[in-house]
């Protein structure tokens, strides 16, 4: 993740072998077997909260 800005949330792979940060710009980038979230959509805001299952 080449992020600038700082790292605001952390969640999990259901399955514990993978997961996801979010910086404060609402990118998110996923590590091991967590899914790859697309960026937003233009006109679409940041995402504001990692949520876990």
């Amino acid at each position: 993740m080449a992020s600038r800005t700082p790292v605001v949330g952390m969640v999990a792979s259901a399955d514990g072998l993978g997961y996801a940060l979010m910086d404060s710009g609402g990118q998110v980038a996923a590590f091991g077997d967590a899914p790859a979230l697309p960026p937003p959509l233009p006109g679409q805001g940041p995402l504001v909260a990692v949520i876990g299952a």
